[in-house]
């Protein structure tokens, strides 16, 4: 990917505005006047005051803004969304609490790293490395809580409810231990909190070092995914090919980029989020900003 920005003209993932640009670039995409948008959180409210699952829930105004962002607006859409959350919660309330220790000082937590430097769209860039997970060591209902909470936690920033997510999954190093957990079941639950519960806008993911027990889990997986992600669902055959994608001042150094310490940022973000997440609010918690 050719990109004529300087390194340091890249926004940082740590961010507590909302630059103009992205700001303009959304109001072009949605093309609604403020107006309408008001009126589209109101029809949202009386959808929600008006079924039983949802009626006596009192939900932060931030928190159903975040769903209409991610919708476009479409209050039906993101009504059916909110109520798939409140069901989700319901059927797996575990991940909604926080963890009793300290995230930053336990390896197994280094699985996800949210890249420091956004691409030039103010998209946020999420490395995962799931060989540092280790079920001995981190229970795996202790993993899916802490995978949650970054995200629950990460949507609370508007340039990240705007701009949206890429995902990098780097599998080197990957054995047993770890693929024992990729059953369907743990699939169809991934895809369905990443698509139909959480308001993510995730545009791309990308798999590198990829081995044969790999491809033939992610097909798997790649049929739970909702029809227009599968093409952009990729598996690489090198590390290089990042690069066709992503430019080099917001990649890590080992795929070819110019990213030395890509993780520095992570401990302060694990230790904030996880105290903020603790006892998640059934209606949602405002913005960060």
């Amino acid at each position: 990917m050719t990109d004529n920005t300087d390194d340091e003209d890249y926004l940082p993932f740590k961010i507590d505005y909302v630059p103009e640009k992205i700001l303009s670039n959304m109001m072009l995409d949605k093309n609604l006047a403020i107006e309408e948008k008001e009126n589209c959180m109101e029809r949202l409210k009386k959808l929600l005051q008006g079924d039983t699952l949802s009626k006596d829930v009192t939900f932060e105004e931030d928190f159903l803004n975040a769903y209409l962002i991610q919708c476009k607006y479409d209050e039906r859409r993101t009504f059916e969304k909110l109520l798939n959350y409140l069901n989700f919660r319901i059927n797996h309330s575990y991940l909604y609490l926080n963890v009793k220790f300290d995230l930053p000082s336990h390896p197994s937590c280094r699985f996800a790293t949210f890249l420091p430097r956004r691409l030039s769209d103010g998209s946020v860039v999420v490395l995962l490395e799931p060989a540092y997970w280790e079920p001995d060591e981190l229970p795996f209902e202790e993993a899916k809580t802490i995978f949650n909470l970054i995200f629950q936690q990460a949507i609370r920033n508007p340039v990240n409810q705007m701009s949206g997510f890429h995902v990098i999954t780097d599998v080197a190093n990957t054995g047993f231990r770890q693929y024992k957990f990729c059953t369907p079941y743990n699939a169809y639950l991934l895809n369905h909190a990443a698509f139909d519960v959480l308001p993510l806008n995730i545009f791309s993911l990308h798999l590198i070092n990829t081995n044969y027990i790999v491809t033939s889990l992610f097909n798997i997986a790649k049929a739970f995914m909702p029809e227009y992600f599968k093409n952009k669902a990729y598996i690489h055959s090198s590390t290089e090919r990042l690069l066709d994608y992503f430019p080099k001042a917001t990649l890590p150094v080992k795929y070819g980029g110019t990213l030395k310490d890509y993780d520095c940022g992570m401990p302060d973000f694990l230790r904030k989020a996880n105290e903020q997440h603790d006892n998640f609010p059934i209606g949602g918690q405002k913005n960060v900003f």
